[in-house]
């Protein structure tokens, strides 16, 4: 049994024994004074700056997935405030870091599923996410608030790793922030690209802060399904979806009839087990998503279907991936990308705000179903648990 932290360490920063974190209940998301246990000699104390909400985050707290942790966030960043005897050679006492949530053959590693995440002022981590190579040291320089940016975009490029060549016409299936992300990161890349982004509804499109950006074409969902002439002569040549997991099935059935022979469909979003297109029922999709996981294995797994057309009258090669989760080698790039380009990708963060406003935000959209928040829709909310100021850069000075 493990032994408690060092004298040496206990003397590093007295901390408050009591952490503020949002706790998730029955349709509402409330703040607690959780006690900080005793430090172990395997575990390190981190105090969070920033942490994001995603849309993971809100199907969790909607009830649509089960996980155990009671305090969600995975996405966000830290400093170093306590550290076990057993990692001191690896950590630094103040040190600013992020935490890769997902780990390759690792499970019972998942930040924020069945670990305590990081919507709260201070957490307990086991040493094993560092023994891992999951935790990853943040420039000092690096704006905070952007930090919750990191692993969504991540997930992007590790997308467009996979698919690599990805040009001409694209498709985003999903108008959340992955979404926006790869939106914006497929322009960045390739500039002559064009971009169809499809949203849920006519408020999605009207609140999105890419609106402007001409290069990408906002459509609805049901101008797809129920005018799919119009978009034959379209044919997409990469397909990425990026919705809610009750969705996803959905997103492929409508998709298919509009590739092009040879045309890729990549899976971000989430899936249930065993779940199977109308148009490829001999294929586990949920299993064509698991086989990339974590950046590995590489060269990473795709699928070639072949799909009897609805329109075309023929059969239809189709490449299938997926991925579960990303490597640090993508968190790392995702750093310096957004380092490179803070501006583009900073709109993207619609609501920045303390932990009270987050719980009554968060507990107004379990209770409605409304993503508002000071008259605006929320596309991605930003927690501060740091001070006020700290990592503001490249926040517009409008914003409260």
């Amino acid at each position: 049994m493990p032994h408690q932290a060092s004298d040496r360490n206990a003397t590093s920063l007295e901390h408050s024994r009591q952490s503020r974190s949002l706790i998730r209940g029955h349709r509402y998301v409330g703040i607690a004074a959780v006690p900080i246990p005793p430090l172990q000699d395997d575990q390190f104390l981190l105090s969070i700056e920033w942490a994001g909400v995603c849309g993971t985050d809100l199907q969790i707290m909607k009830g649509l997935r089960v996980e155990r942790a009671r305090v969600l966030g995975h996405e966000g960043c830290a400093r170093v405030n306590k550290i076990g005897s057993s990692l001191t050679d690896h950590l630094s006492f103040g040190e600013r870091v992020i935490v890769n949530p997902t780990c390759y053959g690792r499970p019972e590693l998942l930040l924020g599923h069945n670990i305590d995440g990081l919507m709260q002022t201070d957490v307990v981590l086991p040493g094993s996410l560092v023994e891992e190579g999951m935790v990853l040291p943040l420039p000092r320089d690096f704006p905070g608030v952007l930090s919750t940016l990191i692993e969504p975009l991540a997930t992007a490029l590790y997308a467009l790793e996979i698919c690599r060549g990805t040009a001409g016409n694209v498709v985003v299936f999903g108008a959340g922030i992955v979404g926006h992300l790869l939106a914006l990161e497929l322009l960045r890349r390739t500039p002559l690209t064009q971009v169809t982004l499809v949203h849920r509804d006519v408020t999605s499109i009207l609140s999105s802060p890419i609106l402007a950006i001409p290069e990408i074409k906002h459509v609805l969902v049901s101008e797809i399904v129920c005018d799919q002439a119009a978009f034959a002569n379209t044919y997409f040549e990469r397909a990425f979806v990026t919705t809610p997991r009750t969705a996803t099935i959905g997103a492929v059935d409508t998709l298919i009839p509009l590739m092009v022979a040879g045309g890729g469909i990549h899976l971000i979003a989430g899936l249930s087990p065993h779940d199977r297109s109308l148009w490829c029922q001999n294929v586990d999709l949920s299993e064509v998503r698991g086989q990339n996981w974590a950046g590995l294995p590489w060269p990473p797994q795709r699928h070639v279907v072949h799909v009897k057309h609805p329109t075309r009258q023929t059969n239809v090669p189709i490449m299938l991936s997926g991925h579960r989760g990303v490597s640090t080698e993508y968190l790392k790039r995702a750093i310096d990308v957004l380092r490179g380009d803070p501006q583009r990708f900073a709109l993207t963060i619609t609501h920045r705000m303390d932990i009270d406003k987050a719980a009554h935000c968060l507990t107004h959209y379990l209770q409605t179903g409304q993503r508002h928040a000071d008259g605006a829709r929320f596309l991605k909310i930003a927690i501060r648990f740091g001070s006020k100021n700290e990592g503001e850069q490249y926040v517009d000075p409008s914003t409260p």
